[in-house]
């Protein structure tokens, strides 16, 4: 594009498109949800709305903090980590890069490694 700038000068601009696309799945998050106190959406109503995409898949976990209100995490997490454990561990994580106003998705990986011994 061509445009004439503050001198009458005309410049030419352009700008460079990056574009990824992916499946759009249900429900939109598969771990976990940070929700902040001042976020757009309540917590509540995050939770009934996944609760229609994906019924029983989901726990919201009220938390107290300055700036997040709740978490919302997949139980199929709670199984493998104590509640308590992965929700101190999503806000310890989530607090240094979030505002009240945000909502963070977090991909969460589990690894449990196991070691045994056998007699010879």
């Amino acid at each position: 594009m061509t445009s004439p700038n503050r001198n009458g000068d005309f410049v030419h601009r352009e700008a460079n498109l990056t574009l990824r696309f992916q499946e759009f799945l249900l429900p939109p998050i598969r771990h976990a949800l940070v929700i902040g106190k001042h976020a757009r959406v309540r917590p509540e109503a995050l939770e009934r709305a996944f609760e229609r995409m994906s019924p029983g898949c989901f726990r919201l976990l009220q938390v107290t903090h300055p700036t997040i209100a709740a978490v919302l995490v997949a139980r199929s997490m709670l199984r493998n980590v104590p509640e308590e454990d992965l929700v101190a561990t999503l806000v310890r994580n989530a607090e240094g890069i979030m505002d009240a106003d945000s909502c963070l998705e977090a991909e969460i990986e589990v690894e449990i490694v196991g070691e045994d011994t056998v007699d010879l």
